[in-house]
């Protein structure tokens, strides 16, 4: 019987730890958590326990390797994307298939990425690092406004913001210094950002199952930016539907390049890109599936389960499922435009009578508080829909509808 180990039970692990019962694997939990302490609904598919600090990479690595010596296992996956340098450490030291330990690095660490790009022609955008107040002020006449500041290690738009002048980046770095831990998970970004030029173009992304360096690509799903907070995804369109058969191919063999220079064995990538038009841009490439919905769009658009495709892949099974597009499924989010008490969204008969035959679900309670307003942890409603035609209009359409709703915010 094989078995796969998940390090942390966060939102992917615990789907991840799902698909492998399902498949008749055996599961480890790797954890800070003491077993019974961990969610009651995850432990019917946990068969093994590893007790382990992951703010710690080094013993992490050490602690899940020893106990390979007790209980082997055929595979690692991450339970969150911040832990790929874990996993691939661990793969890595048991020879069972890995995404890499540099590649896992290069990856989740994005001045890594831009360095290795731009060596190798890949990225010909003006971009920086910085890690203080002093060395931002530094470059100060250097920067060419509009320019785009990140975490180095960041996640889910978290601290990114777009500045047209340096009074804006100077206010958003003193933003990210006081603002740098995320929720529950025990994680504080870095203080080191990435400055850099920003890329004109629109919005994609491609969904990819790497195997030994061949990258199998799934679909290239199409984004939709929030009006203000151009960095914030508030919908996807799988598969995207404005693109022609040429523009697909040619951003394809850009990602495939990017996959090659950064060094990617085995494993599933979401690489973010913009598309002018003629040339692809990478925002960053993510060692790990989709998120905001979009496997849910996969499994409706191909029949492909990306979580199932993941265990599978990390125990070094074959992709061989054939993909044929079966119409479109896209979703949509409403993003709290303040941060206080949500009382009540007024509209929403909007999306429930229209056409589009939505499924619409709260992501933050009525009487909640709302924390963020610049970044996915202000989503607070989600609608998703099927279609059997590729729309190219379904995004003026959904603006249109939420252009009726009224957020009630105190």
């Amino acid at each position: 019987m094989k078995r796969v180990l998940v390090i942390e039970n966060y939102r992917f692990g615990k789907e991840y730890l799902k698909r492998a019962k399902k498949l008749g694997y055996e599961t480890i939990l790797a954890t800070y958590q003491e077993p019974e302490e961990v969610d009651e609904n995850d432990k019917k598919n946990i068969d093994y326990y590893v007790k382990v600090d992951t703010t710690n990479l080094i013993e992490t690595i050490n602690e899940i390797v020893r106990f390979y010596d007790k209980v082997s296992f055929h595979g690692v996956l991450a339970g969150h994307v911040f832990l790929m340098p874990h996993v691939a450490g661990v793969t890595d030291q048991l020879g069972l298939p890995s995404f890499g330990f540099n590649a896992a690095n290069a990856t989740t660490f994005k001045d890594q990425t831009r360095k290795k790009l731009a060596s190798n022609g890949l990225f010909p955008f003006y971009y920086a690092v910085v890690d203080s107040m002093e060395a931002l002020a530094e470059r100060k006449n250097e920067y060419p406004f509009p320019v785009v500041m990140k975490p180095i290690d960041g996640f889910a738009s978290i601290n990114v913001r777009i500045a047209k002048s340096f009074k804006e980046l100077e206010a958003a770095y003193k933003e990210h210094m006081n603002n740098n831990a995320y929720g529950s998970l025990g994680k504080e970004f870095s203080l080191k950002v990435l400055i850099e030029e920003y890329i004109p173009g629109k919005e994609y992304s491609v969904e990819s199952i790497v195997e030994n360096g061949e990258v199998n690509f799934v679909t290239i799903t199409q984004k939709r930016s929030h009006s203000k907070f151009k960095h914030v995804e508030t919908g996807h369109i799988v598969p995207a539907a404005n693109l022609l058969e040429d523009e697909i191919y040619n951003i394809k063999k850009y990602v495939e390049s990017v996959h090659k220079v950064l060094g990617v064995s085995t494993g599933m990538t979401h690489t973010e890109i913009k598309w002018d038009g003629h040339q692809a841009s990478l925002i960053e490439l993510n060692p790990r599936i989709g998120g905001g919905y979009i496997p849910e769009l996969i499994k409706q658009v191909f029949d492909i389960d990306m979580y199932e495709a993941a265990v599978l892949n990390c125990v070094g099974e074959r992709f061989l499922k054939s993909i044929k597009n079966n119409g479109s499924a896209f979703v949509g989010y409403v993003l709290a435009p303040k941060i206080g008490l949500l009382r009540n969204i007024q509209g929403l008969d909007a999306l429930q009578k229209s056409d589009l035959n939505l499924s619409i679900q709260w992501l933050c309670k009525k009487g909640s508080q709302v924390k963020s307003s610049k970044d996915n942890r202000g989503r607070i409603l989600r609608y998703h829909g099927y279609t059997n035609t590729c729309d190219k209009d379904i995004f003026n359409q959904l603006s249109e509808l939420e252009s009726m709703l009224t957020i009630e915010i105190e």
